[in-house]
């Protein structure tokens, strides 16, 4: 599959991730820990962020858990490029969402 492709799905599912797990959205509750660990814990907070506190941050974890586990393609050099472009895919989707939804 285009490495273009595979960015855009993966990043349509990190930004779709962290929008429904906003304040006030259905899955709210799987950002809570992330929300608790920003006053009580920094080690949690470092670990939880990637996952699903920063929309950025999510390319690395999320990049590397979908090219495993439903491309089945082992970590190489194309994921870290994938994961590079997914990065900026989700911080420019997600800030035009913002823009949109304010």
């Amino acid at each position: 599959m285009d490495i273009l492709l595979k960015a855009l799905i993966i990043s349509l599912f990190c930004v779709g991730l962290r929008i429904i797990s906003s304040p006030g959205m259905i899955f709210y509750f799987l950002r809570q820990p992330y929300e608790w660990s920003q006053r009580h814990s920094q080690l949690l907070k470092y670990i939880l962020k990637p996952v699903i506190g920063c929309g950025t941050c999510m390319a690395s974890v999320w990049t590397i858990a979908i090219e495993i586990g439903y491309y089945n393609n082992t970590f190489s050099v194309q994921s870290v490029i994938i994961a590079f472009i997914v990065a900026a895919l989700n911080s420019l989707i997600y800030a035009y969402y913002e823009k949109i939804s304010a």
